[in-house]
């Protein structure tokens, strides 16, 4: 049995025992079968049945499995082919050998986590050794024998292939959440590591020096992708220091338990625009859930406040910081500048510029104000916080040879991919512009594409 940790709120969760109820219930009658907020019942799954009873559309990143058979969804752990575990026994006439079913079936990644080759099986007060894996015909039937007890630990490889859909990479990196239908993670079984009662040591088998074939196991899940292409990223001990430091810090904030997220740096293959390429500066954080529940998407949305978290306590004096540090100095540094640069919207309100006055006009930022006194001197008409589109209000309107353009405000100096795709996600029919550090850090888009902005004198 896998360990029941509840994420109530989780919108993929919601949406599927809400749905299981929809069937149970007469959704005519649904209205009057909905439980008032609890604590059992979190106040947003209330909304979430009343919305399944009037038959609204569900977003494709909040569906799981089949929404028709909702109770066949498996929200714990995507079926992903069966496996039967037997045992190796003595025949008769020739001692041939014969097999016996141990178990009924179990999911492939079941078995993968307790019965890989060379693993100790326990079974009914028994303990087996498994012996090989076999593919035949669609199912997977693995052998084992009897054998004494002995502790045993796999040796993994993960990888993840991720397909991107914002509209193009900084030249400083990319950040980037992806649901289930753009993440594939896989792990690879590569060997064993075993050691006898009462010996201290491990002894490490390799699978390939033996003639054993390696076990993989794939995971179509949601994950964050994190890319920097600057020179300090490209040390794999770097970026495995730097995955597993999100992924504490990740867990930490938002009461993941940390073993339903999983890290990769390494292997990872990256599909855009049709095309596939390994990228070595990069990690994975991903899901280890069936379908993913979208538990890394925290990641995405609070970059900025989780590597500013990494920096203080790398940085801290006090004496209990040094058992708690997560990253070295200089690379929590390296990482939140990073951030800061590529994701600015990730940072938290406290770490955002101070309040600025200028003209009257109070605006959020220093930078916004300097862009309205850069504008005012050279004559361009222009409004603050003048609309909203989709949930987007820009900063600016301003008039450029007669035309309205809405601008966006950021902190950058290179262009901000994750910015200009909720720009247009907005649905703003206008042309838009991304204003950055300065006049020279500007671009605009007129419905074909984002090209830099070059004012006029």
């Amino acid at each position: 049995m896998e360990p029941a940790r509840l994420y109530p709120s989780n919108p993929n969760i919601r949406n599927t025992h809400g749905r299981c109820l929809a069937k149970e219930t007469d959704l005519n009658g649904m209205e009057r079968a909905i439980p008032s907020p609890t604590d059992a019942w979190p106040e947003q799954l209330p909304q979430t049945l009343k919305e399944i009873a009037r038959g609204d559309h569900y977003a494709p990143e909040f569906q799981t499995g089949d929404p028709q058979q909702p109770h066949r969804n498996d929200i714990r752990d995507a079926a992903d082919g069966r496996a039967r575990i037997v045992q190796l026994m003595p025949g008769g006439e020739g001692e041939s050998l014969t097999t016996e079913l141990l178990t009924s079936e179990v999911t492939r990644r079941e078995a993968a986590r307790d019965a890989y080759p060379l693993a100790t099986y326990l079974h009914a007060k028994q303990s087996y050794t498994v012996l090989a894996w076999r593919e035949t015909g669609g199912e997977t039937v693995i052998t084992a024998r009897h054998a004494p007890p002995r502790e045993t630990r796999p040796i993994m490889r993960s990888g993840a292939t991720v397909t991107l859909q914002q509209p193009r990479m900084s030249t400083r990196g990319h950040l980037e959440y992806c649901t289930h239908a753009q993440a594939v993670a896989w792990e690879r079984i590569v060997g064993c590591s075993m050691r006898e009662p009462g010996d201290g040591e491990w002894r490490d088998v390799h699978y390939g020096a033996e003639g054993i074939p390696e076990v993989e196991t794939n995971l179509r899940t949601t994950a964050t992708v994190i890319i920097i292409w600057e020179d300090w990223f490209d040390d794999v001990n770097t970026r495995r220091d730097v995955a597993r430091a999100l992924r504490t810090v990740l867990c930490s904030r938002e009461s993941i338990h940390p073993a339903d997220i999983r890290t990769t740096h390494q292997n990872v293959q990256v599909v855009r625009d049709g095309r596939s390429s390994e990228v070595g500066r990069a990690i994975v954080l991903w899901d280890k859930v069936g379908g993913g529940l979208g538990l890394s998407k925290a990641l995405a949305d609070n970059l900025g406040r989780y590597t500013q978290a990494l920096l203080e306590i790398a940085r801290s004096s006090e004496p209990r910081a040094e058992r708690e540090r997560l990253l070295r100095d200089d690379t929590a540094a390296l990482l939140h500048r990073w951030a800061v640069n590529v994701a600015p919207d990730t940072l938290a309100p406290e770490q955002t510029p101070a309040i600025t006055e200028y003209g009257g006009t109070v605006f959020r930022s220093q930078l916004e104000a300097r862009w309205a006194a850069w504008f005012d001197r050279r004559g361009i008409a222009w409004e603050y916080e003048p609309a909203r589109f989709g949930g987007w209000t820009p900063d600016f309107r301003i008039v450029l040879n007669g035309d309205d353009v809405y601008a966006e405000v950021k902190p950058v100096d290179e262009f901000p991919m994750d910015v200009a795709q909720r720009i247009l996600n907005a649905g703003c029919d206008a042309d838009v512009l991304i204003l950055g550090q300065g006049p020279g850090h500007a671009w605009r888009y007129r419905g074909d594409g984002w090209a830099t902005m070059d004012f006029p004198a």
